[in-house]
């Protein structure tokens, strides 16, 4: 049987393999699980980037199948970057919200930086149900 201890999740299916550069502050919730894809040849290859801080995930499973945790679960890491719109995603919103997400996804003179970046900041002060999860309320695989 698996449980949580201080923010590891104790199992014999799981090594434990924490990296702390790559824990950012407290995660006080959490919404969803994201599981990603990593372009590293090996394990090995991500751990090392892990070790230089910056972008990580809670856990990794390697080509054989092997589950490391590299980060607390108490712990928040950057493993999502800025977050579409759910809405103009799904166009499962009021006509508003939807007018409001392309208005900004289309702003005439604006760096299509600047408006992923601006769509990201409206997002992200929406409730869960509402938008996509980001790194303050989601677990990264």
């Amino acid at each position: 049987m698996s449980k949580i201890k201080s923010g590891q999740l104790i199992s014999d299916k799981v090594t434990q393999k924490n990296f702390p550069k790559i824990e950012k502050g407290s995660l006080l919730t959490i919404n969803a699980v994201i599981v990603h894809q990593t372009g590293a040849a090996t394990a090995e290859h991500t751990f090392n980037s892990y070790e230089k801080g910056g972008h990580g995930a809670h856990f990794l499973i390697d080509k054989k199948g092997s589950i490391y945790q590299t980060a607390s679960l108490s712990k928040l890491t950057y493993h999502v970057g800025k977050i579409k719109s759910k809405c103009y995603e799904s166009k499962d919103c009021s006509k508003e919200e939807l007018k409001a997400a392309t208005d900004i996804l289309f702003e005439k003179g604006k760096s299509y930086s600047s408006r992923v970046k601006n769509l990201h900041l409206h997002e992200k002060n929406k409730e869960y149900s509402a938008r996509y999860p980001t790194n303050n309320d989601s677990v990264g695989g």
